[in-house]
């Protein structure tokens, strides 16, 4: 069946639909948690557990705000805002799982790698200019990376 939509129709659709994605980002970051969890038992001598915290609580965060904004009618903008922070967290988790993994994480076969390389594909699934530039300005507040 063919139809005929506006010009603007994808636009539109890209607007209404910007945190859908989110939602594989939200998935990676939780399963980068559980290499972290699953780590921390069994490499006792490490200090994963203030990491895993802290991360496990920002991603609560997140992925609550998400879901509040899917429900309301929150601002393209604040949107975009929570997909690019979906898109970081998916990220800093992963990498925390390959980190945490060591060398091991190297192997294609290591659950660390499978996530980290999910990450990437979660980064630029369902892209368009305005999720890369949320995506982008994410990465480059300054206050992520000032000391605590």
């Amino acid at each position: 069946m063919a139809f005929v939509r506006s010009a603007q129709a994808i636009h539109n659709s890209d607007r209404l639909n910007v945190l859908n994605h989110s939602f594989f980002a939200i998935g990676c970051a939780q399963a980068g948690l559980d290499i972290l969890k699953t780590t921390a038992q069994t490499k006792s001598y490490l200090t994963i557990a203030p990491a895993l915290e802290s991360l496990t609580q920002e991603l609560s965060d997140c992925r609550s705000k998400i879901y509040v904004a899917q429900q309301q009618r929150e601002s393209f903008e604040e949107k975009l805002r929570l997909r690019g922070w979906a898109v970081n967290i998916a990220n800093r988790c992963a990498q925390a799982a390959v980190t945490v993994s060591s060398g091991a994480a190297n192997s294609k076969y290591h659950p660390a790698q499978r996530v980290y390389r999910e990450a990437l594909v979660f980064t630029v699934s369902g892209q368009t200019t305005a999720v890369m530039m949320a995506t982008l300005d994410r990465l480059t507040r300054k206050e992520d990376f000032s000391p605590s």
